[in-house]
């Protein structure tokens, strides 16, 4: 029986070494897991208001226009111009979801 206790101890301890080698491996895994985390917060923010933003200056502009100002037609305008800007901060917001999960 002593033979099989001298065995069994080499191999728990290359068994722990292994084990603790993955455990190292870890980090750079849990590292860019933060860093994804970080990016979907911030990032979310940004697209979530790209198409008023995008309203916002085509109204301003349509003020600064010589004439008379339609409020009701420059609001069309805009939204007209921002549509695709509207699809794209959509797509951009599943995007950082997906990065956030």
């Amino acid at each position: 029986m002593p033979t099989r206790s001298r065995a069994a101890r080499p191999l728990a301890a290359i068994a722990l070494a292994l084990l603790g080698g993955c455990a190292a491996q870890m980090q750079p895994v849990a590292d860019f897991g933060a860093a994804s985390s970080h990016l979907a917060t911030v990032y979310k923010p940004f697209t979530s208001g790209l198409a008023a933003s995008c309203e916002q200056r085509e109204r301003y502009m349509a003020l600064g226009n010589p004439g008379a100002f339609d409020d009701a037609a420059a609001e069309r305008a805009a939204a007209g111009k921002c549509q695709a800007l509207r699809e794209a901060g959509a797509t951009a917001a599943l995007f950082g979801q997906a990065r956030a999960d």
